[in-house]
C-alpha cells in the first residue's frame, strides 16, 4: 500500500555523505565549506532542528529492509520542526505543520509523498495514532523511535539541487526519555535533485570530497537503541 502511494509523488535522486562533525563542533567550517561551492549559493530556510516518529511493522520489516541492504524499500514517519537545539515535545507543544511522510527507495532514486494530517497531534498518545488522521488509509503500524537533529538547508540558484546539513543527531525510544542518546558523531550531508540533474548532483558529491552512506537514520536508530548486529 505504501509503495502504490508514493508512485503518486515525483522520483528524485538522493546522496548521502558522512561528515567529521563530532558534536556539531566542526559545522560551522563545513557550512563555510558548502558556502563556498559555486553551485550552492542561498539558504532558502533558517537553521531549524527536525524530529521525526518513525512507524514500523510488529516484526520490523522497514527495519529489516534497509538493514538487508534491499534496493527496493519504503518507511513511514510523522515530522515536525523547532527551533535549533528543541527537544521532540517542545517542538511538537508550537509545531503547525506536523506531516505524515511516506517514502521508497529504489536504488538512489527516491519518493516522497506527504500527507497533511486532520488534527496536529499534541502528545505521545496523539503521535502514536497520527496515521490515523491521515485523510487515506493507512496499514497497521506501531511507533518505534524518534530521530532528532538540527538541520541547515542549501539550495542553487539555477536548478532544483538541495543540500543539507544534519548534525547533532540523537534518538530515543517512543516514550522513553526525549533528551535521547546521540547518533554517531558525525554531520550527515544529503543530496537531492531530479534525476535529470543527475550530472549536476554527481559533481556536487565530488567536489565535497566526503564518503558516500547508504545507511538511514532509522536504521542507526534502532541499531543503537535495539543493539541489532
Amino acid at each position: 500500500m505504501l509503495r502504490t502511494l508514493v508512485e503518486r509523488s515525483t522520483p528524485r535522486l538522493e546522496r548521502k555523505l558522512i561528515a567529521d562533525a563530532a558534536g556539531g563542533s566542526d559545522v560551522g567550517a563545513l557550512v563555510w565549506a558548502v558556502k563556498t561551492l559555486p553551485a550552492m549559493v542561498r539558504e532558502p530556510y533558517p537553521p531549524r532542528s527536525v524530529h521525526s516518529l518513525y512507524y514500523d511493522t510488529e516484526d520490523l520489516a522497514f527495519f529489516r529492509e534497509h538493514a538487508n541492504g534491499l534496493a527496493e524499500r519504503c518507511k513511514l514517519r510523522a515530522r515536525w520542526y523547532g527551533r535549533p537545539g528543541e527537544r521532540p515535545m517542545q517542538a511538537l507543544a508550537r509545531a503547525t505543520n506536523v506531516v505524515l511522510e511516506l517514502k521508497t527507495r529504489s536504488g538512489d532514486v527516491g519518493g516522497k509523498l506527504l500527507v497533511p494530517l486532520r488534527e496536529t497531534p499534541r502528545s505521545l498518545d496523539a503521535l502514536a495514532r497520527a496515521k490515523d488522521f491521515a485523510p487515506c488509509p493507512m496499514p497497521v503500524l506501531l511507533p518505534e523511535c524518534i530521530v532528532s537533529y538540527d538541520r541547515r538547508y542549501f539550495a542553487c540558484g539555477t536548478s532544483d539541487l538541495r543540500l543539507t546539513i544534519d548534525y547533532r543527531l540523537r534518538c530515543s525510544s517512543f516514550g522513553g526519555d526525549e533528551r535521547g542518546v546521540p547518533l554517531g558523531e558525525g554531520a550527515v550531508i544529503e543530496l537531492k535533485a531530479k534525476p535529470e540533474h543527475g550530472l549536476a548532483l554527481a559533481d556536487l558529491a565530488a567536489a565535497l570530497g566526503l564518503p558516500p552512506s547508504k545507511n538511514s537514520k532509522y536504521l542507526r536508530a534502532q541499531r543503537v537503541l535495539k543493539r541489532f548486529l
